[in-house]
């Protein structure tokens, strides 16, 4: 029951999207997928950068974006859900928990779409290679963790604390760039601490049996998972009066 109640607020999640936005449902999952194409295309046709190894750049540059795309729209869509959906805590039984849920939820349906997108190509070229799906499987299944924690702690934070949503979009610029997304992992070491590293040397291991540089901090994920799930339930009682 829970799982359909879950399914169907995601679904909802998407359709107000769109209706802020002013377009149909489908242009909210077309709209990233167009974007990290284009992406793609950019670092393909006209970014002359070197391979890694024997992996063109621009897949190289995909496989790590993806999980820092599901990531960065799961936490800015977090900052704001409580707020967005406030009218559902009027109901006689509240899905207050499922909420925090919603922008993961959402982003994950696109990120699978994106997920078969990439490894539909890579059948497709010269430089294909056979993905791990096992690690693959591990290595989302990390990321879902962690981006579930931090974005039930700042659910709630962003209503309990005016300033926090404000910040959330400069200190995702910032995560960005210490992130090897675009740049390969090397030095200052100190940028190892950032658990997206192991997860995007985790991404580019299981899709092109690339060298990341990084372990999979599953240990760490699953600390901010449950952090982040303490957080919103201590000051879960909290939310209806500051809204």
């Amino acid at each position: 029951m829970r799982l359909y109640q879950l399914y169907r607020l995601t679904l909802h999640d998407l359709r107000m999207s769109s209706a802020v936005r002013g377009t149909g449902i489908l242009w909210s999952i077309a709209e990233p997928v167009l974007l990290t194409g284009t992406l793609w295309a950019v670092m393909h046709l006209l970014v002359q950068a070197p391979p890694e190894g024997a992996i063109p750049y621009s897949f190289w540059f995909t496989a790590g974006y993806l999980p820092w795309q599901f990531f960065q729209r799961s936490v800015s869509e977090s900052a704001n859900v409580l707020r967005k959906h406030a009218y559902l805590l009027r109901q006689a039984q509240p899905p207050v928990r499922l909420l925090p849920l919603l922008p993961v939820c959402s982003s994950l349906l696109i990120h699978l779409l994106l997920l078969l997108l990439l490894g539909g190509i890579l059948e497709r070229t010269q430089t294909a290679v056979s993905p791990d799906l096992l690690l693959l499987a591990r290595v989302v299944a990390d990321l879902i963790l962690f981006t579930t924690g931090i974005s039930a702690a700042l659910s709630v934070l962003s209503v309990l604390v005016p300033w926090a949503k404000g910040l959330t979009g400069t200190l995702l610029q910032i995560w960005f760039w210490v992130t090897p997304v675009a740049w390969r992992m090397g030095r200052p070491d100190f940028v190892r601490i950032n658990p997206l590293c192991g997860i995007v040397a985790g991404y580019r291991r299981a899709l092109l049996a690339a060298d990341g540089g990084a372990e999979i901090p599953e240990g760490v994920c699953l600390a901010v998972f449950a952090a982040g799930i303490l957080c919103f339930e201590r000051y879960r009682g909290e939310i209806a009066d500051a809204l």
